[in-house]
Order: structure tokens, then sequence, then C-alpha cells
């Protein structure tokens, strides 16, 4: 929906690249990972491309896109235990209808929930 979509750096991720960024020294001072003529980003269909030769290389056969990263990386958050809220708020939804549709909750999730009734103290 011509939006940019951000999600946190971690400390891991960040590293790397940096460790990237010394090794390959891009030509460009604007972008990371710049495009033909280093002037401009890598192309969507540049970075498709570079998603399925990884999904081959990693022996996966159903379909991955730019989109599949973000709804997996929102349904690991969900399924490490961070608020749905604050999933809401990174994955840019203004309706948490939206977010609760998107992610997809672990059947090991559904199962080791709590019932409140059972915290109850019947006797």
């Amino acid at each position: 929906n011509q939006k940019d979509r951000y999600v946190p750096l971690s400390e891991k991720l960040l590293e790397i690249l940096r460790r990237y960024w010394i090794a390959k020294k891009p030509k460009s001072r604007i972008w990371m990972f710049p495009g033909r003529g280093g002037n401009a980003p890598l192309a969507r269909t540049s970075v498709a491309k570079m998603i399925q030769s990884v999904r081959i290389k990693a022996g996966i056969s159903k379909r991955v896109t730019t989109h599949t990263m973000r709804h997996t990386y929102a349904t690991h958050m969900l399924e490490a235990g961070e608020d749905i809220r604050k999933i809401q708020i990174l994955l840019g939804h203004r309706n948490i209808g939206t977010t609760s549709i998107y992610l997809h909750v672990a059947a090991n999730d559904i199962r080791e929930a709590k019932n409140p009734l059972d915290s109850l103290d019947l006797d």
C-alpha cells in the first residue's frame, strides 16, 4: 500500500552489517545495498530473485516472498510472547483486527494457554 515498513534492528544483525560495510565498502554513501550504478537502492525484482535463490538452496518448496518474511517476523514475535499491540504498531496496522487476522498462533501456544478459571480457589 505504498507504505515503508520498518522493524527494529537487532544488535546481532547490526554487527553483521558493520562487518559487511567494512568488507564490501559500498560505493554509495546512501544505500547499504545499492542497485546497479550504486546511486539507487536494490530493485524489488532483485530482492525477490535473491529470496527465491535462498529458498531453493534451503530446500523450501513453498512460495516465499518479502511479505512472507514480514509475516514470519510477526508470527515469531507473537510466539515468543510479545504483546499483539506492540506487533500491531511495528507492522503499521491501524486496526488490531488486521493484526490478529494476519498472525497465526502455533498449535502449541494454544494448547499451553492457561484457563483463568484454573486459578480460582474453589475449595
